[in-house]
């Protein structure tokens, strides 16, 4: 008999209850303090000038990027303000070519890395290896192999 009366409780609260809005706004809880201070955008003009002469291929787009996307490049800026003359150049190439790339183009950067993380050292030492190799090769050479891999490509297409 008292599971019945609980059961019956239940049943009258349901049906009497006032139905709460459904927005997205309630649906979910609000970050933890740590992520909510992650998710403020870190305004161009924050940035020092160091940052910013590194992150200068970015400055047109940097108001688009998310915060967190923000604070990685901000923090990686910081780390390459002290690297040497070289290692800044190759950071601001890459990060030129970055930024020329579509979103398209960028998810698949992050895939191909993401793939290529998950494979085991051996083979991510052979492929570093090879490319290696594929770097130290003439032009006209890496030429006739990025020729040699699109025709390959388009016949299994």
């Amino acid at each position: 008999m008292t599971t019945f009366r609980y059961l019956l409780a239940a049943l009258v609260l349901a049906a009497t209850s006032v139905a709460l809005p459904t927005t997205q706004a309630f649906a979910q809880p609000p970050p933890p303090a740590g992520e909510a201070r992650l998710a403020r955008a870190t305004p161009w003009a924050t940035l020092d000038a160091d940052q910013q002469a590194l992150l200068a291929p970015l400055a047109s787009q940097w108001n688009d990027l998310g915060p967190l996307q923000q604070r990685r490049f901000a923090r990686a800026a910081t780390r390459h303000a002290t690297a040497t003359a070289e290692d800044r150049e190759r950071f601001g190439a890459r990060l030129a070519r970055w930024a020329q790339m579509t979103p398209a183009e960028r998810t698949q950067a992050r895939e191909r890395l993401r793939e290529f993380r998950d494979l085991p050292p051996e083979k991510q030492q052979r492929l570093i290896e090879a490319y290696d190799r594929y770097r130290n090769l003439p032009p006209q050479q890496r030429e006739a192999l990025r020729e040699r891999y699109r025709e390959l490509r388009s016949r299994r297409d």
